[in-house]
């Protein structure tokens, strides 16, 4: 019961930190589709683009395997910037908090692959997610 009160607490602090990014107006709204890995998962990048923060939320993403996670890459002229790792609930959502090194108008391209659980240095396993820099027209 403790953990079950502790996990429901998580996923309403992760969904107030979602929405508070969401209703922001400065912040930009970036569409992730999934690919032939994943071709049901999806995910909106909420980005502010003066603080270079950002929000990934993710959702209809496969459970993974204890050993392995979910690392975001950020695509600039074919060179990629790690954005982060993270994990997805049973329900398969899941949100990264992301600090980019450069504003986000520096990458075309983001994307999402299956990686250690530690993250790695590039990608090595199948992408699930991608989508390009540009906003999507939901503003």
């Amino acid at each position: 019961e403790r953990a079950a009160r502790q996990t429901l607490a998580q996923s309403l602090q992760q969904q107030q930190q979602t929405w508070a990014w969401a209703l922001t107006p400065a912040v930009r709204k970036y569409a992730l589709g999934g690919t032939d890995a994943a071709p049901r998962a999806w995910g909106t990048m909420l980005f502010e683009p003066a603080s270079q923060e950002g929000m990934l939320v993710v959702a209809d993403m496969a459970s993974l395997p204890t050993e392995k996670a979910y690392q975001l890459w950020l695509i600039q002229d074919s060179q990629r910037t790690s954005g982060g790792v993270f994990i997805v609930d049973a329900t398969g959502r899941g949100q990264l908090a992301v600090r980019a090194p450069q504003p986000l108008a520096a990458y075309q391209a983001m994307g999402v692959t299956i990686e250690p659980a530690g993250g790695s240095p590039g990608p090595t396993g199948p992408r699930v997610l991608r989508g390009p820099v540009q906003q999507s027209g939901w503003e």
